[in-house]
């Protein structure tokens, strides 16, 4: 019986090794499958298109010693009077720091602290070209009122102060007529009041403008309006930026990453006009939770990290946060350019809003956004890939533990 036992036993040990030979032909064709469904769920299309701490300002009257600082603009239909106001001191003799008015009708506050930023200004050009052409706050500026001026009883070219303050009233009316004629602001709060108290047949009317610290002296005398204020409200309201960013994908691929439970973008780059004025860039993403930035060594960077203008970065999410009502994340480019400068806005409870220069290089946004809804509603995810790619494995060791264990029996 030992004998035969053993014959058997050898026979079935042909058996078997056959039987393992073609288990192990199955788990290359698993594996193989295994690699090609990876593959599969790694490569995918991306569609692409064009999307701080709260600060705090105190706002200072201007004074010529103890006299409040403004000037005064007296037509035939009334007063339109513009008020000095500086973020850095209250000296208008000697304060470098301007701050105009972007809500006409409603008084300001000169509460420390009071001001709270609103955010930069990225996207009103409008805005931003006329804080660029004021002499006032752009000294390196031509200015709204350009070429040289006198005074109206003839004694002479205007002294640089008084040239000064009617800049500064030049200033404030293009910032508040701008404002006025641009449709972007019909119905808001910043729209003012131009029209109550014949102010806006005031503005645009004959004046004579003089300052509180000589008020009896006559410093212009005529149509400011007409002559200067006119054209830089109509090259404000038809400004298009010769500056700009843009974010440009290396390709339309995303991979799989961190032991395949993160989507990868390809490498993204910033492409600016003109490129030797972008000074650096930012990124900020929305719209999934979890979706975070990596630079080109793979370390996270927040919106509050700079990149040079020739780096790149990637975009990546987790998988499980990626659903049918959830797919998209939106890139913010924030890029900061020389040669011109940028400006935010400032409000106050129940106040006036004000808006000052924050930033010697002017800064503005590019919007984007990546589809990460990269597989069909049909299709696998590659957790459950894993899991079949896993239960064929475990049949397959069911099978051949039950092979090998069959001859034992018998």
């Amino acid at each position: 019986m030992e004998k035969i036992y053993e014959e058997k036993s050898l026979s079935q040990g042909g058996q078997k090794q056959r039987r393992i030979s073609f288990a192990s032909i199955l788990s290359f064709v698993v594996a193989a499958f295994a690699i090609v469904s990876l593959i599969a769920v790694g490569f995918y299309q991306i569609s692409y298109a064009a999307p701080s701490d709260a600060e705090t300002m105190t706002l200072y009257f201007g004074m010529f010693d103890s006299m409040p600082a403004y000037i005064e603009g007296t037509g035939s239909d009334g007063h339109l009077r513009v008020q000095m106001m500086f973020s850095d001191k209250a000296d208008a003799n000697t304060a470098t720091a301007p701050v105009f008015c972007i809500q006409h009708g409603v008084d300001p506050t000169a509460a420390e602290d009071a001001y709270q930023s609103q955010g930069e200004i990225l996207d009103d050009l409008g805005l931003i070209y006329l804080i660029n052409t004021s002499k006032v706050m752009n000294p390196s500026s031509t200015g709204i009122v350009t070429g040289s001026l006198t005074y109206p009883d003839g004694s002479g070219a205007l002294s640089a102060e008084d040239a000064k303050f009617v800049e500064y009233y030049a200033t404030q009316a293009a910032i508040w007529m701008y404002m006025y004629e641009n449709p972007a602001y019909t119905g808001t709060a910043y729209h003012g009041q131009l029209e109550s108290e014949h102010q806006l047949e005031t503005l645009k009317g004959t004046i004579s403008l003089a300052s509180s610290k000589n008020p009896t002296k006559v410093i212009y005398q005529g149509n400011l309006y007409d002559a200067y204020v006119a054209d830089a409200v109509y090259k404000a309201r038809n400004v298009t930026n010769y500056k700009t960013v843009e974010a440009k994908l290396a390709s339309k691929n995303i991979s799989v990453v961190n032991d395949d439970d993160t989507y990868q973008t390809d490498k993204i780059y910033v492409e600016a006009t003109p490129k030797d004025d972008l000074v650096n860039y930012s990124v900020d993403l929305s719209g999934i939770d979890g979706a975070y930035i990596v630079d080109a060594n793979g370390r996270t960077r927040t919106s509050v990290d700079v990149f040079a203008p020739g780096d790149y970065f990637y975009i990546r999410v987790p998988i499980n946060k990626v659903t049918q009502n959830n797919t998209k994340v939106n890139i913010e480019i924030i890029a900061e350019f020389d040669n011109y400068f940028g400006g935010e806005a400032f409000a106050a409870s129940g106040a006036q809003s004000v808006v000052a220069i924050t930033h010697e290089n002017f800064r503005i946004a590019n919007h984007a956004e990546v589809n990460f809804m990269v597989a069909p509603d049909s299709g696998m995810t590659t957790a459950q890939t894993i899991y079949f790619i896993g239960l064929i494995v475990l049949l397959c060791g069911v099978g051949i533990i039950y092979a090998n264990a069959k001859p034992v029996e018998e």
